[in-house]
C-alpha cells in the first residue's frame, strides 16, 4: 500500500501569512498536541534529488 511506511501521519491545511492555504503532513507532533491555529515552521523534506515536499512542524 502506498504510504504504509510512513504511518500514522497528520495531514493539515497550513495558511501562510501572506494567505495562501497548502495542504501538508505536521511533523513531529502527537495527534493529540494539535490545535487549531497553531504557529508551525516549514521543513523541507527532499524525497529524492530532484522533488522536494514541503511539509510543517510545530514552531
Amino acid at each position: 500500500r502506498a504510504f504504509q511506511e510512513e504511518t500514522p501521519y497528520i495531514f493539515a491545511i497550513v495558511q501562510l501569512n501572506e494567505g495562501p492555504r497548502i495542504p501538508t503532513n505536521l511533523l513531529e507532533c502527537e495527534i493529540d498536541g494539535v490545535e487549531l491555529e497553531m504557529p508551525v515552521e516549514v521543513v523541507f523534506d527532499d524525497v529524492t534529488d530532484d522533488v522536494t515536499l514541503v511539509k510543517f512542524k510545530p514552531a
